[in-house]
């Protein structure tokens, strides 16, 4: 016993990902389920539509949390700028400069049309 417990204890739970104790948690439940299932005892008592309503239930929610917590670029300017925040984390270049370094010219956007040519098309 003295062994199963100094597992736990040497287990890093900070850094230890949500995903991994969420499966262990779930795995103890059905063991326990299991094991109380061989003594004719029902802990969990469930059905077809009580299983389908709950598991509907978490999904909604982890689906508004999920979608609450991402950043949901749409938007051509926010693609890009998703795009310029990974290339400035791949280089390490997270900390704010004093001075702008990104300097976006029309090179940039190549399905925008200046201001020109859009007043030269109109005087045609």
């Amino acid at each position: 016993m003295k062994k199963f417990i100094n597992a736990f204890t040497k287990i890093d739970w900070e850094n230890v990902q949500p995903g991994t104790i969420v499966r262990y948690v779930l795995s103890v439940v059905i063991a326990l389920n299991f094991v109380l299932g061989l003594f004719n005892v029902t802990p969990i008592n469930y059905d077809e539509n009580k299983v389908y309503a709950v598991v509907s239930g978490i999904l909604s929610v982890v689906v508004l949390f999920v979608n609450t917590y991402k950043n949901n670029s749409t938007s051509p300017e926010a693609i890009l700028a998703d795009e310029i925040m990974h290339q400035l984390k791949e280089k390490g270049l997270t900390e704010e400069p004093k001075e702008s370094s990104i300097l976006l010219t029309e090179e940039d956007f190549p399905n925008e049309e200046s201001e020109e040519e859009v007043e030269e098309e109109d005087e045609e």
